[in-house]
């Protein structure tokens, strides 16, 4: 309980900056359209974690795919670029909240943290998978279960997170319309 508290009024402080929802917003693009196209090649068939859902032999036909040095980029990659990006994003969407959820913001500046579970979740998940590709095991298979579990739960929360705030961001936006 303490630790959401001091996440509520860190997002607290980091709201009251202005420039800090842009800065934030810039970096997401920086991620999304610099970052992510320099580091993942285009002819690569689509990353595990950018599908809404893929099954346990998808996974497995995904690995069988990759040669040692893609399977390195790939972890590499995995717990470093793709740990940050779920940092800068549910920071972001969790000012967003802030600024936009009036008296219920409380409830909502930690919506975006159900992203961030599920995110590391699925990295660690893929992480694993790549590791230890060649080993199976009772662990492997567990994680080629789970892991495409933890990806569509990330997207659900996206999509019920993203819809939520266009909604608070519309309703904002027409209230404070009409009250001009």
């Amino acid at each position: 309980m303490k630790n959401i508290q001091k996440y509520y009024s860190y997002i607290e402080r980091l709201s009251l900056r202005r420039w800090t929802w842009l800065v934030l917003l810039a970096l997401v693009l920086l991620f999304n359209f610099v970052i992510f196209p320099l580091l993942v090649p285009s002819k690569q068939e689509k990353l595990l974690d950018t599908r809404l859902h893929y099954t346990s032999r998808d996974v497995s036909q995904y690995l069988l795919t990759l040669n040692s040095t893609q399977k390195t980029r790939s972890l590499i990659f995995h717990t470093t670029v793709d740990i940050l990006y779920p940092v800068i994003y549910t920071l972001f969407l969790s000012v967003l909240f802030y600024l936009t959820g009036g008296r219920h913001r409380k409830l909502f500046v930690f919506m975006p943290l159900t992203i961030f579970m599920f995110d590391l979740l699925e990295n660690s998940g893929i992480v694993l998978l790549v590791a230890v590709s060649l080993t199976g095991g009772a662990l492997y298979k567990t994680f080629l279960i789970i892991t495409p579990l933890f990806t569509t739960a990330k997207w659900v929360c996206t999509g019920i997170t993203v819809m939520t705030l266009l909604f608070m961001l519309m309703k904002k936006g027409i209230s404070s319309f009409i009250l001009k």
